[in-house]
């Protein structure tokens, strides 16, 4: 678009705050999101509101697909954004993710609040990926 990263810590879209708040937490302050990150729907697939989505059962796209990008990506942990993806992730998909998922607060739940009060909610989270970094390095 503009050259500049899509998830950052002053992106346009707020969602994104909290996603950049945890990798600075974990790994650094200026830390850029996609030298130690990666982010994908749990759906793998095109949904106007996947909320509906996760009390539907097994997503059908995740069965499907997320196999092949935990292959792709190899990552050291998973982080589950929001409980419903973590409650989806632990019942369906423990066979494909061999790595710890720690979970993390969506971050719908703190539209609107102060980058401070953010960075205190998402302390736990934080944490918890810092003991799993730590424990595989």
């Amino acid at each position: 678009m503009d050259g500049q990263p899509y998830i950052a810590r002053d992106a346009v879209e707020e969602h994104y705050h909290c996603h950049m708040i945890v990798v600075e937490g974990a790994c650094g302050e200026g830390k850029s999101f996609e030298s130690v990150a990666a982010v994908t729907e749990l759906f793998l697939c095109a949904s106007e509101d996947g909320s509906k989505l996760l009390a539907s059962g097994k997503s059908t796209c995740a069965e499907r697909y997320l196999a092949r990008v935990i292959n792709i990506v190899k990552p050291d942990v998973v982080i589950a954004v929001g409980s419903g993806v973590f409650g989806q992730l632990n019942q369906y998909f423990r066979n494909v993710i061999p790595m710890p998922i720690v979970e993390m607060v969506h971050p719908r739940q703190m539209r609107g609040l102060a980058r401070e009060q953010k960075q205190q909610i998402l302390q736990p989270t934080i944490m918890h990926l810092v003991k799993v970094l730590r424990s595989h390095s």
